[in-house]
């Protein structure tokens, strides 16, 4: 063998060892931060899977299992807890059942309910550069797969940041990390296993735990509205920039008992606003600003009205929907 040849097979060896101790940090696919977000909400909504999960807030930690398939008749999930107390949530298209045998409980809920999984996909992907400032960060393994990390940091105080862990083979979400306005982390999910496009039956989608002797009770029947503009008798009038309303629902049989459920979301984020006629000598449930874990809430009284907001964003988010609540006629 001459040295020229000699040259040529060592300089191939070192090509091929060079590939294969490269680090993972190293990304062949040249697709963009928005392109990975937008297909990772594709996957979510359009594949099947089984798996489980751990979700880590507070103090606390759950693991669950899921079982979701995807057909041309809609989507099928069903969650149950594998720790603490037994909790099973069934989703059929819009129909989401939950069963609490501890409670004695079968709730059955008919109005249109999203996916119950906590690694849910974003609302709305469109527009989401505005108020987040999207970057990869390399790749890394989780439950055995190589995933693509991408980092959402907010642009302002009025949401929180995300970090998510995409897989690049299927582009299911494998771990998802919500930030607070420090960085920190306030909750945790993740996959400690992961099976994509599995056989599933439909007996894999019944109850596992017996529900006879359960109380039942169904939620979202005619006495739940959409409402369209004119019939709205509450508004928000200076919601957060980015935070739309998407929904806007009356739940109770009379006006002057019903209440108003509006939904607003930047896309990741979404929060609820709740106003309820105040009972003669009710106090408040809520008063001034809570929170527990990543969820915060601000509560005050309008008049005969209490206005409760909800939501996984920081305590200016929910103070500053709350205080602008108000009657439409205003």
């Amino acid at each position: 063998m001459t040295v020229r040849s000699k040259t040529q097979v060592l300089k191939a060896f070192a090509a091929g060892l060079a590939l294969l101790f490269a680090p993972l940090s190293l990304n062949a696919d040249d697709a963009s931060p928005v392109e990975w977000l937008k297909g990772m909400c594709d996957a979510m909504q359009n594949q099947s899977y089984t798996g489980t999960f751990v979700y880590l807030h507070g103090n606390s930690m759950e693991s669950m299992r899921v079982v979701r398939r995807h057909t041309d008749a809609g989507s099928d999930e069903k969650l149950v807890s594998l720790n603490g107390e037994p909790r099973e949530i069934l989703r059929r298209n819009n129909v989401v059942t939950q069963i609490l045998p501890k409670l004695g409980v079968v709730t059955v809920n008919k109005a249109r309910v999203r996916s119950q999984l906590p690694l849910s996909v974003p609302m709305e992907i469109d527009g989401i550069e505005r108020y987040y400032q999207l970057s990869l960060e390399g790749v890394e393994r989780v439950a055995g797969r190589r995933c693509q990390v991408l980092s959402l940091k907010p642009r302002d105080s009025y949401r929180y940041g995300h970090r998510l862990w995409i897989d690049e083979s299927s582009r299911l979400l494998i771990k998802s990390d919500l930030l607070d306005t420090q960085g920190d982390v306030l909750e945790q999910i993740m996959y400690t296993e992961l099976e994509v496009s599995p056989q599933l039956t439909d007996a894999m989608f019944e109850p596992e735990f017996d529900t006879a002797g359960l109380k039942r009770r169904e939620l979202g029947h005619a006495d739940q509205q959409q409402l369209l503009m004119s019939d709205h008798q509450w508004r928000v009038s200076r919601a957060p920039q980015g935070f739309m309303l998407t929904t806007h629902e009356r739940r109770g049989a009379s006006e002057s008992a019903a209440v108003e459920h509006m939904v607003y979301s930047d896309g990741m984020a979404t929060v609820s606003v709740f106003v309820e006629p105040l009972a003669k000598g009710e106090n408040m449930p809520v008063e001034g600003h809570s929170r527990m874990g990543a969820l915060n809430a601000y509560g005050r009284v309008q008049g005969s009205h209490k206005v409760v907001v909800v939501g996984e964003v920081p305590a200016a988010t929910v103070k500053q929907l709350s205080e602008s609540v108000e009657a439409r006629s205003q």
